[in-house]
Formats: structure tokens, sequence, C-alpha cells
């Protein structure tokens, strides 16, 4: 049975019961795949919340376990620490997905009458076909009306949550899921920082349009991200890089040798 972590940081209780619980059952996929979520709950979350959360979600998602801790912190948050900690909840997991509190998942569009889970599924099927892929990004329909179905291989660099980040469990790296030296940057650019870690180690990366979920727009507490910024220059010898460059940073260009595409329509 194929195993799928849901890497899901949390600071916001209103959001994540007004829209990530009561759709959780939309993203259920095959029989043959287990799904536990893996959540670094932090304040303003309490022992209270936190029990409500877990019993709807196993009430909503007919009794899909989550793992979880309980984080505070005096300053910024360390996005890579905290989803690196929330892998490690489940080491045996084959794939980790991330998302955020905000996710609503769907049973489908008009136009693409999939589920979330249904989508999500593809992903994994397209990365048990092909080993060499280690990052799946899934999109929503902006940019998508070329692609429709298909996953291809991603040659740019705009790396996010989005509507699910995928990434392969790899066996080089025990127990982090993180270079280990990004563990102590503060702030975000950690999908970046991971993505392009897996690049350097030879994988790929692909991308999944119109995946129906939805990223709800809200207030977050500001995550610095000059940090992580500097961590990627610095590590990729790139000074120029910047997020919004939506490339790789110039040491991995040209990693990509491999295109292989599926077409699930």
């Amino acid at each position: 049975m194929i195993k799928l972590g849901i890497v899901l940081p949390t600071n916001n209780p209103e959001d994540m019961f007004k829209f990530f619980i009561p759709t959780v059952a939309d993203l259920c996929m095959a029989d043959d795949i287990e799904i536990r979520i893996l959540a670094m709950f932090q304040p303003p979350w309490t022992g209270e919340l936190i029990s409500k959360a877990i019993e709807d979600i196993f009430q909503y998602a007919e009794g899909m376990f989550v793992h979880y801790l309980f984080v505070t912190y005096n300053s910024p948050p360390n996005m890579c620490s905290l989803r690196n900690w929330a892998a490690e909840l489940w080491p045996e997991a084959d794939y980790y997905m991330f998302v955020d509190d905000n996710f609503k998942f769907s049973t489908g569009t008009r136009l693409y009458p999939r589920s979330s889970g249904e989508r999500y599924w593809e992903v994994i099927q397209y990365m048990e076909k092909f080993t060499e892929c280690g990052v799946v990004m899934c999109e929503g329909s902006l940019g998508g009306s070329i692609q429709k179905w298909s996953i291809k291989p991603y040659s740019g660099g705009l790396i996010a949550t989005a509507r699910g980040l995928f990434f392969r469990a790899h066996p080089y790296r025990t127990p982090n899921l993180f270079p280990a030296d990004s563990l102590n940057v503060v702030g975000g650019y950690e999908e970046s920082i991971l993505a392009f870690d897996y690049v350097q180690r030879g994988y790929y990366i692909a991308k999944q349009f119109n995946n129906p979920t939805q990223h709800k727009n809200r207030l977050k507490r500001p995550i610095p991200l000059e940090e992580g910024e500097a961590y990627i220059r610095a590590r990729w010898h790139d000074p120029d890089w910047t997020h919004n460059s939506r490339r790789l940073p110039a040491q991995l260009q040209g990693n990509l040798t491999l295109y292989h595409e599926i077409d699930f329509a």
C-alpha cells in the first residue's frame, strides 16, 4: 500500500475549521493508498481546539489518522523546520504533500469534473511510473487550458505550495526531509529550498494544472523571506536569483534531460 503524508503547518483554527476540515473527504483517493495528516499546530491553537479538529477529521474522512505536534516559538517561524518535523512524524511515508490550513478541497468543476483526491491520485500514479520525478506542483486552471489533464515536466523555478506540492520520500537523507543546513533558516521559501535540493540530486520537477482544490485567501502572519532567499543564492552560487525571477538557480539549469508526460484524459 502506498503511504502519503499530508504536511500541514497551521496557525489559523478559524480557516481550518471553515475550509480544510469540512472538505477533507474530497482529499480521499484510491483504496490502495493510506493517507495520514501530519500537523504542526501553533498558537492560537489550544489543546481543546486540537482535539476537536482531530475528531472532526476522523469523522469527515472516515477514520483518517492525524499525527501532530504543538509548537510554540518567540521568533518568526522557521518553515523548513516546521515542515521537516511534520514529515518526521511518519517516516514510513512514500510521498509527502505540502498543504496549507486554508485549503478547500473540491468534488471538481464543470470543465474538470474530478475531485481533489482523484487529481492527487493521478500525481501519485505519475510519480510511481517515473521514479526520476521528485517533485510535482499542482496548480489551478489559470494557465492550464493547454495542458488540461496532463502532468508534464516543469523547467521553471517558481515553486509554491499552490494547490498541493508533492515530494518523493528519498533514501539518501535520514531522518531529515530537508537539507540539514536549511533547518536554521528563519522564514519561508522552504518549498523552493527543498525542490531545488531534489533537482541538484538528479530528480526533476513536474506540474499538474486544473486541480480543483482552492487555496483560499486570508490575512497571514507575515513570514520573513530574506534568509530563505539568501540561503538559495549562497548554496547554488547565484547572487541574482529571486523568487520572482521564476527560474532555477543558474547552477541547476539544464538538469532536466528527461521528458515524461501522461495525459489522464
